[in-house]
């Protein structure tokens, strides 16, 4: 294969290519210069004049932002960078250094213009990654992980803002119109009708203009994520991980070609997650198949060479011969334990934190929460309002009786009873306290927990393990849930629907489940390929071992197959074959 052929078949695994002529891609290979570059040297700096086009061959690429988005990221095999020099006008959009010793295939801009079919195909490509490239460095997401890196981030089309802005419209054209039927006729309903119209067409407007831009369609190396909020009442992340994905598709309507859009789908295990009204979504939909097959191809390689690394490590054990050990005689006399003081084993669990109030807590490896204090507010302001009003309203007897000795004050049994009263609302208080305290969500390294405890009652618990979870999601709904930041995230088990609720922060618990599920789920399948991987292993070493028996059994056969004129299907030392060998006996 020649150095072209090798560049055409790299260009066309890469989705910015999908699609274009073969003869264009050969064109664009031809012109692919190869660059050598040291670990640590800059490629280009941020806001200079954008020259050159290039691919990562080989190597890993540190890209930064100075601005509040994604500060870096890291680009490999397959990644393109600088694609600001095949359009008019533009400048570099980051700052960018070899991580490594890296190989870069260089496209100048010069030679790219000499191919003005592939130049017109790549264009609108080229446009929607440089757009991504800076709405990604305008934005900044808690969720994402250190080694995430953001491909493509886009809003919903903007027939989503002026379908919403239509009723805005309406509104401010129904207050003009009042306006001047108040003033022509003097009326001042026609003037109140006309000022409310108006200021509702502003801050509708307002509105939808900000809830547009609040929703955005993301694809990560790592998962798909559909991030929707609705100013002041609801906000959710829907996400779905690259292993988890079985297909991905998008449908356009006739207005959807004329305009450009579509619904992108990304089908998990659990069902579908639909993004209506999504830019740019074949595109996506390309860059999100290469993501899904890259990973894909990771995994494999992994495979093969932790297989590589253990067989060459079994071969190697097996052929070492044990060294005789010898045990150290016992004097028999049996050593019991030291036990443990009882002080110091009770002082112990003394020092044991009580999370009295707190949200989220660790104990050993497991993550536990609470819902958030606005729940423990709601069940217990009754019981507080009456306690502090009970014991309020039976001090101030007793200092009316004690000190003032005014006749005003009550008997001294109306206070007794007040103050009985007071101790029943204080149990009642603690009650509702233990019965939020009680009421937890836990994350453990293999399941996820919901149990709700009620004081001197039952226990109800439900479980399941980490790796039937298929997708995850929060929602925060209401104003008052946007302002102390609390919501519930729900995790999709099949059929059934675990529901973490109320608790604070939801995203970042969602985010704890997401990477419990996902290290669970890597060491499940780790441990999963070393058993199968162990079983052919104790293959391939008997095999080793008893090469030279296999071998004179072959000779064997072929010497029976001679003799007696039988075909036994064995075609030498290089192609040992036992497909006929039952026949033959027979």
């Amino acid at each position: 294969m020649s150095i072209t052929e090798e560049y055409a078949a790299f260009l066309d695994s890469i989705h910015l290519f999908q699609g274009i002529s073969e003869d264009h891609l050969f064109d664009i290979a031809e012109r692919l210069e190869t660059i050598e570059i040291d670990e640590g040297t800059e490629i280009f700096a941020e806001n200079v004049p954008a020259e050159d086009f290039y691919l990562v061959f080989s190597g890993e690429i540190e890209v930064s932002n100075a601005e509040d988005g994604q500060k870096t990221a890291i680009f490999r095999h397959r990644d393109f960078l600088g694609e600001e020099a095949l359009l008019a006008q533009e400048k570099r959009q980051t700052s960018v250094k070899a991580k490594s010793n890296a190989v870069l295939l260089k496209l100048s801009k010069e030679y790219f213009v000499e191919i003005p079919g592939a130049l017109s195909f790549l264009q609108e490509k080229l446009s929607v990654s440089v757009k991504c490239k800076k709405l990604s460095k305008e934005l900044h997401f808690d969720w994402v992980e250190k080694d995430e890196r953001i491909h493509f981030v886009v809003r919903k089309h903007p027939i989503v803002f002026w379908k919403g802005f239509v009723l805005s419209v309406f509104l401010g054209v129904f207050g003009l119109v009042s306006g001047v039927w108040g003033m022509w006729v003097g009326s001042i309903f026609g003037l109140l009708g006309s000022a409310g119209g108006i200021l509702a067409f502003f801050i509708l407007g307002i509105w939808y203009w900000v809830d547009w831009r609040n929703d955005y369609y993301i694809v990560t190396n790592k998962r798909v994520v559909w991030l929707e909020k609705v100013v002041g009442i609801h906000e959710s992340r829907q996400d779905s991980y690259m292993h988890e994905i079985l297909s991905v598709g998008s449908d356009a309507d006739f207005l959807g070609d004329m305009l450009g859009y579509a619904t992108l789908s990304v089908k998990t295990k659990v069902g579908s997650m639909d993004m209506h009204y999504a830019p740019h979504a074949r595109q996506a939909r390309a860059l999100v198949e290469e993501l899904w097959h890259h990973a894909t191809e990771r995994e494999e390689r992994k495979k093969e060479e932790e297989l590589y690394l253990a067989i060459a490590d079994r071969i190697k054990k097996s052929e070492i011969v044990d060294a005789p050990v010898k045990e150290r005689k016992t004097s028999g006399k049996v050593i019991t334990p030291k036990k443990e003081s009882v002080f110091f084993r009770n002082n112990a669990k003394q020092k044991k934190k009580r999370h009295l109030l707190d949200l989220r807590y660790q104990e050993g490896k497991e993550i536990i929460y609470r819902k958030h204090w606005v729940m423990l507010l709601k069940r217990a302001f009754l019981p507080l309002s009456l306690t502090l009003f009970l014991f309020g309203y039976a001090l101030f007897e007793l200092y009316l009786i004690i000190f003032v000795r005014s006749q005003a004050a009550m008997a001294i049994s109306f206070t007794v009873l007040l103050i009985l009263g007071g101790i029943a609302s204080l149990g009642w208080l603690i009650y509702q306290y233990m019965d939020w305290s009680d009421d937890i969500f836990k994350v453990t390294p293999n399941k996820i927990f919901d149990i709700d405890r009620k004081p001197l009652g039952d226990v109800q618990s439900r479980s399941a393990p980490l790796e039937n979870i298929e997708s995850t999601e929060y929602k925060r709904s209401g104003l008052i849930s946007i302002i102390f930041n609390y919501g519930t995230v729900y995790i999709h088990i099949g059929a059934e629907e675990f529901e973490f609720e109320n608790v604070f922060d939801p995203a970042s618990v969602q985010q704890d489940i997401n990477r419990r599920h996902m290290a669970h789920m890597k060491k499940k399948k780790a441990a999963d390929g070393r058993a199968e991987r162990d079983q052919m292993l104790e293959w391939m070493v008997a095999y080793h071992h008893g090469e030279d028996k296999f071998r004179k059994m072959l000779d064997e056969l072929k010497t029976a197959e001679g003799r007696d004129g039988v075909e036994y299907g064995v075609e030498g030392d290089d192609g040992e074959d036992y497909d006929n060998e039952i026949e033959a006996e027979g």
